[in-house]
């Protein structure tokens, strides 16, 4: 089990018939990672499963509430012992 800071980075671009724009998003904070590692001789590999919530950083300019981006993802960890 890990506690680990995380920072997140959404990015979004449209364009329509009206014109076209981009908005981006960016939060830090601390998420939670469980996982399992195993190692065979030289081998070794691994399962993580992060999970936790990031609330968006606003500056005190924007007129908006926060919003909550969720930081679930698996990790599949593979390596050799050199």
């Amino acid at each position: 089990y890990n506690l680990r800071p995380t920072a997140i980075l959404n990015f979004v671009t449209w364009s329509d018939k009206y014109g076209s724009g981009s908005n981006s998003w960016e939060g830090f904070g601390l998420t939670n990672a469980i996982g399992a590692g195993f190692r065979w001789r030289v081998l070794s590999g691994g399962l993580e499963f992060v999970f936790g919530n990031v609330k968006d950083e606003i500056s005190p300019l924007d007129s908006y509430d926060s919003e909550i981006m969720k930081a679930n993802s698996f990790r599949f960890l593979l390596g050799v012992k050199f």
